[in-house]
């Protein structure tokens, strides 16, 4: 009984923490920041020789990026970005959860325009890349926070996909997939 009294406190606590920061944001009406995240395909490291010998995903990014929030409005941030100036993409940051000084998101969906050559898998040509990821970051002071994102950059055209490599299609997700960029880096609020 006790640990279940215990976990039922915790969440009380959370949800607590949850709605005082909610509150707090609400007072503004526009929240805009900007920084920059480095970082690479973590999950290459946990994949077989195998998988990294035929890579074509890039093994180290570098991201510029912009935030626009409207907190009264909605919880969720457009972030517009620049992957190692090769790609430009928007995506919709869900501020899922925020704890204290930690703002969680769990969903992060978007596009990439591969303006040179795509993130991961280049051995597909494309041009347009939809984006799937998580993050959270950390409020260091009221001006600066510390950020972790990881986004998996998929071709967007699913069907071409299929209808032009067939079952290569599935080794393509995997190496996707194993090659989502892992990024860490600070903002500025303003």
């Amino acid at each position: 009984m006790t640990k279940y009294t215990t976990c039922f406190s915790i969440f009380v606590f959370l949800l607590f923490q949850a709605k005082t920061s909610m509150a707090e944001a609400e007072k503004k009406t526009t929240e805009l920041s900007a920084g920059a995240k480095v970082g690479g395909p973590v999950g290459l490291l946990f994949s077989s020789d195998q998988v990294k010998n035929n890579l074509t995903t890039k093994l180290a990014t570098a991201s510029l990026f912009l935030e626009i929030r409207f907190p009264k409005v909605s919880p969720r941030t457009l972030e517009f970005y620049t992957v190692n100036f090769n790609s430009v993409g928007l995506s919709i940051k869900n501020d899922d959860l925020t704890i204290g000084n930690t703002k969680i998101h769990l969903l992060d969906i978007g596009v990439l325009y591969n303006i040179f050559s795509p993130i991961s898998v280049n051995r597909v040509k494309r041009k347009w890349d939809a984006t799937f990821g998580f993050g959270a970051e950390h409020a260091l002071t009221k001006k600066w926070s510390v950020t972790f994102d990881c986004r998996v950059f998929f071709p967007l055209d699913v069907v071409g996909l299929f209808t032009s490599y067939g079952d290569y299609t599935r080794l393509i997700a995997k190496e996707a997939i194993l090659g989502a960029q892992t990024w860490l880096g600070v903002k500025k609020h303003f």
